[in-house]
């Protein structure tokens, strides 16, 4: 159906590994085509001198239309990108900082469809300062955050 290719491989394995399922065949080659092109996506992009490498992950099937739908929610207007009085210091920060260096930064969640974002970025930005704070990880309940908002 889709060929011997290293593609095809590479799709095969990647069906099996998150359980995928397509109905019809003409689905699957619609899915396949779109996993093609972000497969040149990310070896075009790990051929580049970048601080990060990209991976075929769960959504490799997904074309960006369908991601920005599904998984990035509608823009909001957050405080921190207006503009304001911001105080600057003339402190010298290093050229990068990598909190997973040094176990600050929770792994990452997949929040799904859960449609309560604000939940996996409270329980992220309390989990790395308790770990700044007390050096030591723990993982918080985005579930009990939805329970007692009511949300």
């Amino acid at each position: 159906l889709l060929g011997d290719t290293r593609d095809a491989l590479a799709f095969a394995r990647f069906i099996h590994r998150h359980g995928k399922g397509y109905e019809t065949v003409e689905e699957i080659k619609e899915r396949f085509e779109i996993f093609k092109e972000n497969l040149k996506l990310i070896r075009s992009s790990n051929k580049k001198d970048l601080p990060y490498k990209l991976h075929v992950n769960q959504f490799a099937d997904w074309s960006w239309e369908e991601f920005r739908r599904h998984r990035l929610g509608a823009a909001q207007n957050c405080s921190a990108t207006l503009k304001g009085s911001h105080k600057l210091s003339r402190t010298v920060l290093p050229q990068s900082k990598d909190w997973r260096n040094e176990g600050i930064v929770s792994a990452v969640k997949d929040q799904g469809h859960c449609g309560s974002c604000w939940t996996f970025s409270t329980t992220g930005a309390l989990e790395a300062a308790y770990a700044q704070a007390f050096g030591k990880n723990i993982s918080l309940s985005e579930q009990q955050l939805v329970d007692c908002a009511r949300a």
